[in-house]
């Protein structure tokens, strides 16, 4: 083998190298739009801000993908939905009432949200809001004195609970996913659906869910005098 041809073929080799190397680097090193987005001024860089929740939803919707049939892609979509709604009356802040929606089904899992809000380069400050917003979306621990932007994630979660929608959804749940018997199904159902409508946290939350809530009472009213009339016959034959 010549001299020469040893030559080119170290040269080509070279060549390769330098040429994929920044490539293999980047696609080793996760993007992080969210690490140029002024947190300080949320409204200012719109065009940064929808790319930064634009990593942020992709995120999510990877965990979404792996939850049960009625906490998937569509229960987050539709969280996020009321989330804005609210927001367009409770004036919170846009970027954190977003995020923090998109989010919110980690809170039974505080390490993997450490590790997306992580990956996301958000600076500590606003991750640290994120993680209490996503942390506080449960009844327990939601109070008058958490941040507005919790109460509205909050809210919006809540509404997918709220009338038909919300007990079909529950209902289905607890029976197909948490495997109860019908019984305890049913009573479970109740028991959560009547939870969160009195920890409804906004003013607007409960404005919006006030229909939903009506119909919800209706539905359970019917139900108990059914069961009356079904257990009155039965005692009577």
């Amino acid at each position: 083998m010549s001299r020469r041809f040893l030559i080119f073929i170290s040269a080509l080799l070279i060549t390769k190298v330098l040429i994929f190397f920044p490539l293999i680097s980047e696609a080793e090193s996760p993007l992080q739009p969210c690490r140029h987005f002024p947190h300080k001024e949320y409204g200012s860089e719109r065009k940064v801000m929808w790319e930064c929740l634009r990593d942020i939803q992709i995120k999510a919707s990877l965990f979404y993908l792996k939850q049960d049939p009625y906490h998937n892609l569509k229960h987050g979509e539709r969280v996020v939905s009321y989330a804005m709604k609210i927001n367009q009356s409770e004036k919170g802040n846009p970027f954190l009432v977003e995020a923090g929606a998109w989010l919110h089904q980690y809170h039974d899992h505080p390490d993997q949200l450490r590790q997306v809000l992580t990956e996301t380069g958000l600076e500590q400050d606003v991750s640290d809001q994120l993680f209490e917003i996503v942390r506080l979306c449960r009844p327990h621990l939601i109070s008058e004195s958490s941040p507005i932007e919790a109460k509205i994630v909050f809210d919006a979660d809540a509404m997918e609970l709220m009338g038909a929608y919300g007990i079909s959804r529950e209902l289905a749940c607890n029976l197909e996913t948490r495997k109860l018997p019908y019984d305890h199904a049913l009573t479970a159902t109740r028991k959560v659906q009547s939870l969160f409508e009195k920890k409804l946290m906004t003013a607007t939350g409960r404005a919006m869910a006030r229909s939903d809530i009506r119909t919800a009472h209706q539905f359970w009213k019917n139900l108990d005098e059914s069961e009356s009339i079904s257990s009155a016959h039965v005692l009577n034959q």
